[in-house]
This record gives structure tokens, sequence and C-alpha cells, in this order.
């Protein structure tokens, strides 16, 4: 089963960061295709993408605990990230509260891929994957 999650915005400081996003969005507001206008700009608002996806990060290890601690013991979950920070942030919160998982960045040689992807399928004790999208797929 695939579930997709929304998380709460309440702190100021995110609030902060999505209005800045915003900001950087409404030139694109009145473009013919400003979907592929913002693509084209992705390095215009990538500082800003990462810094929300680090400021989310600590609520999808809550979330994910949350989960894991209310569900059977042979569930398991699926995390992918863009920016290396935020998969750091989700491997070392998991980490730190005892929970197993196998992760795989840029950083991690091609055999360490296909151990990381094994210890998750085989081992029963790992119970969260954490991928970079560009990067977990790869041998």
């Amino acid at each position: 089963v695939w579930n997709t999650v929304p998380l709460p915005v309440v702190d100021l400081k995110t609030k902060k960061i999505l209005a800045k996003i915003d900001d950087a969005l409404l030139p694109f507001a009145q473009h013919p295709d400003p979907v592929a206008a913002i693509n084209g700009a992705g390095a215009h608002i990538a500082s800003e993408r990462r810094m929300l996806g680090e400021l989310k990060a600590n609520l999808v290890v809550e979330y994910v605990i949350n989960e894991l601690e209310n569900t059977s013991p042979d569930r398991k979950m699926l995390l992918f990230f863009w920016h290396r920070q935020v998969g750091e942030t989700l491997r070392d919160g998991l980490s730190g509260r005892n929970i197993k998982t196998s992760f795989i960045d840029g950083q991690v040689s091609p055999a360490k891929r296909i151990t990381q992807q094994a210890q998750f399928k085989d081992d029963p004790a790992t119970r969260v994957f954490i991928g970079q999208m560009q990067n977990a797929a790869k041998r």
C-alpha cells in the first residue's frame, strides 16, 4: 500500500520559507506555461525547497516512529528525499530512536547500494528504507 501524508506546517520559520517560495513563484503565474517556466527556474527556488525539506524531515521522523510503534512489527516503510541533508536528518532521527534503516544517497558506493537494498528486503529488523530520489535505483 502506498500512502502520501500531508504534514501540518504551523511554525513561523516554515511559514516564512513558504512565503519566500510563494514570492519566488509569483512571477511565473502570468507565464503561458507556468509549470515549464518554474521547472526551467529550478535553481532560482532550489535553496527554499531544500530548507523546506529540512524543516519537514523532523515531522516525517515523528510520523514514521508513530506508525511503526502502532502497526505490525513486520510493517516496512520507504522514504525518499532529494537533498542529502534531508536524508541525513531522516536517518539520524530514526537511528537515534533505535529504528534500523537502510540508506542510499549519492555517496554510497554501488556495492554498498546492493547491500543496503538486500538488508531492507531480507532483514526483518530493518523497517525503513531511506533513498535519495536520483540515486536509490542506481547500481
